[in-house]
């Protein structure tokens, strides 16, 4: 007897329930601006990976123009897309540019997000320096 079970393919469909969405990052370069296009899921877990990768091309690499395609993400939180507005303040302390293409602005209120910023700048590993 053939269990044809075994034999259908497999797709991301078929993932057990208890698997989580993953957070996909791809980075690129268009002229003079980087690209970091998201895809799947912003939660908890992926948030303070995605905040070190942004603060990084922003603060610690010194790009001065940076676009993130967020066309694809959903986020399990409202207040974890206040990461972006973060950014967006770092980049234009230092004469940049920091966008978002297709994502929502963050819909908590708005002393949830400024206290969060000032926790992530806190927290940082660079403890939120800011050019002259």
């Amino acid at each position: 007897m053939v269990n044809h079970d075994r034999l259908r393919p497999r797709g991301p469909g078929d993932a057990p329930a208890t698997a989580s969405q993953v957070l996909s990052i791809d980075i690129s370069r268009k002229q003079a601006t980087v690209v970091v296009a998201l895809g799947g899921v912003l939660d908890d877990s992926g948030s303070p990976m995605l905040v070190d990768l942004l603060w990084d091309l922003v603060v610690g690499q010194g790009n001065l123009s940076v676009a993130v395609d967020a066309r694809r993400l959903t986020s399990s939180d409202p207040a974890l897309l206040c990461v972006f507005q973060i950014i967006e303040w770092e980049a234009a302390l230092r004469g940049g540019t920091f966008v978002v293409v297709g994502s929502p602005p963050p819909s908590a209120p708005d002393t949830r997000v400024r206290r969060a910023a000032a926790l992530g700048r806190m927290a940082h590993p660079a403890g939120g320096a800011r050019a002259p």
